[in-house]
């Protein structure tokens, strides 16, 4: 790993071996809505480098202070702003409640509107195409966006970049969140970083995304006072068939114990059997062993009418969660009050040690196969995990008020 690291040019991760005394991070997890005002504000006072990175983004008042943050800053002379979005995003678009009518979604096919699900305001999704693109015309103007770095050179056709992070100047941030009005009506979360070795991390992340060639997945290690890694920052480059991240839970649903608990929160809802194994591989079907072996497991999985675009497959998805939890007395599936797109994976062992697993990633073997860029962290850092642990409690509680 280090003689890799050294070929490559990369800054060597810290290690006791260097005589560093580690001390814990810095690290806030903040909302959607402390995200953008707090990147806004951070990019509008920026001194000498700005980036913003997310798969699918709107022009909506929620994200007015992202995109005036990076305009500012451009105007005010900082010659690094760059922003970076997957090559699907220009593809849909979605509307917010118009007279009662609910959220209207469509595809961008050359430009013009095909509707799918939802309301059928055509109107206002065509209005909201425009006023994106008009925001596009902007960044492009003042030479923020680059329209070669949507294309991703020659990944697959499934292949996306599903990263959301940022940075300016000496502190960064990463999560689940995208940039599109609906990203503020689910359950999201984006963490701010104010550690040089991980800002420099993400940096190097950002870096990479404007590169025509696939590049290896990345692991970003840093090191308690005994020697042991105790958070790593982890990138999937986008290789089919190939990730660091998936790997790592994995791992760790195989390390499960009878008297250990863990919390799962993604996307897409837990299921067995043929279906969940195009979706999650043998991950579910391993954490469902461990749990008829005594290990206590909670999924958080969306309401029951948003497990999946159409009213068909979210019956069929919340009907095979109920049976497995039905067949399994350590197995706990619980709709939220809000849908998700978070995602998380918390062990609470026996023991009283813990350990997380978060980011972009949903854990599911389809984006492993497709090959899809990601950005996760683990770490046992009780500063970290304190946060995650919080959020994860806030949401279920959202779901067992009256």
């Amino acid at each position: 790993m280090t003689d890799a690291l050294a070929d490559s040019g990369q800054a060597l991760p810290p290690t006791p071996e260097a005589g560093e005394v580690l001390v814990a991070s810095s690290w806030v997890l903040q909302s959607p809505h402390e995200f953008v005002q707090d990147f806004g504000h951070a990019a509008r006072r920026a001194k000498y480098q700005v980036g913003l990175e997310t798969m699918q983004f709107e022009d909506t008042p929620d994200v007015e202070q992202v995109f005036g943050g990076l305009v500012q800053a451009k105007e005010n002379g900082v010659q690094d702003v760059r922003f970076h979005y997957d090559r699907v995003a220009l593809k849909h678009i979605r509307t917010p409640e118009i007279d009662g009518e609910g959220v209207s979604s469509a595809y961008i096919v050359l430009g013009k509107t095909a509707l799918h699900g939802g309301a059928k305001n055509k109107f206002a999704l065509r209005q909201a195409n425009l006023q994106r693109m008009q925001l596009v015309h902007q960044l492009e103007s003042h030479g923020i966006a680059d329209p070669a770095n949507k294309k991703r050179g020659h990944r697959k056709i499934l292949s996306h970049n599903h990263i959301k992070a940022a940075f300016v100047d000496d502190e960064a941030w990463f999560g689940t969140m995208g940039l599109r009005g609906i990203d503020f009506n689910l359950s999201n979360f984006m963490m701010k970083v104010t550690d040089p070795y991980f800002v420099g991390a993400i940096k190097e992340v950002f870096e990479e995304s404007e590169e025509t060639e696939l590049g290896e997945d990345k692991v970003f290690p840093k090191y308690d006072a005994n020697g042991n890694v105790e958070t790593k920052l982890m990138l999937d480059a986008g290789v089919r068939g190939r990730s660091v991240i998936f790997e790592q839970a994995q791992a760790m649903a195989k390390s499960l114990e009878p008297g250990d608990e863990f919390i799962f929160i993604s996307q897409w809802p837990p299921v067995e059997g043929i279906v969940g194994k195009l979706v999650y591989g043998d991950l579910i079907d391993l954490l469902s062993a461990k749990t008829l072996e005594g290990t206590k497991g909670t999924y958080l999985m969306s309401r029951e009418e948003d497990l999946h675009p159409t009213k068909k497959g979210s019956r069929y998805l919340q009907r095979k969660a109920k049976e497995m939890e039905a067949r399994d007395p350590n197995m706990t599936a619980i709709n939220l009050d809000r849908s998700t797109h978070a995602k998380a994976f918390l062990i609470k062992r026996a023991d009283g040690s813990r350990e997380v697993l978060f980011g972009s990633h949903n854990l599911s073997k389809w984006t492993v196969r497709n090959g899809t860029r990601e950005l996760a962290m683990w770490t046992r850092d009780p500063q970290i995990i304190d946060q995650i642990e919080s959020f994860l409690d806030s949401v279920q509680k959202e779901a067992t008020q009256p």
